[in-house]
């Protein structure tokens, strides 16, 4: 992938874009100036992370951009090994009004993520689908936090649990 052209893409709105997966590999100074330019991007709906390993600022910066674009609709996160983003990442997505999709695949999401993530989702109402499988730190707690979200929230619609630890 060439850095230069993608950005160059992301930041001209390219009507041909509109889904975007992070690379694994890049430096972290170039994964904060693909998150830096989604912010103005009005084309990208999707966004995917895979395998990527996020470092404090670029979890700042994605908490932004999600804060500031109301294109994304739909977020997933495949093999992250560190995403105890809880409370963070649970604020973007508690404040934006256009993510309808959010895919949690394959994490190890521990039971505060999950629990901070379904305070979040008890006030969105555009989330309509929830995929947190194959996840096996979840817990029993979070599991039912994660379970009283739905009691609350009629819009969620799709929810994927399978092969989660409990």
């Amino acid at each position: 992938m060439n850095i230069k052209q993608t950005l160059d893409r992301i930041k001209n709105n390219d009507k041909t874009l509109t889904e975007f997966t992070f690379p694994r590999k890049a430096s972290e100074r170039s994964m904060l100036r693909m998150i830096t330019a989604l912010e103005q991007n009005t084309t990208i709906t999707t966004i995917c992370f895979d395998g990527v390993n996020f470092s404090d600022t670029m979890l700042q910066e994605l908490v932004k951009l999600l804060k500031k674009n109301t294109t994304i609709n739909t977020l997933k996160f495949d093999g992250i090994v560190q995403l105890s983003m809880g409370s963070i990442f649970a604020e973007a997505i508690e404040k934006n009004k256009s993510i309808t999709t959010v895919v949690l695949t394959h994490n190890s999401i521990v039971c505060n993520d999950l629990s901070a993530l379904s305070q979040a989702l008890q006030t969105n109402s555009t989330i309509t689908s929830v995929d947190i499988s194959l996840n096996s730190k979840i817990g029993s707690k979070g599991f039912l936090d994660f379970c009283k979200v739905l009691e609350k929230n009629t819009s969620i619609s799709m929810i994927n649990i399978s092969e989660i630890n409990i």
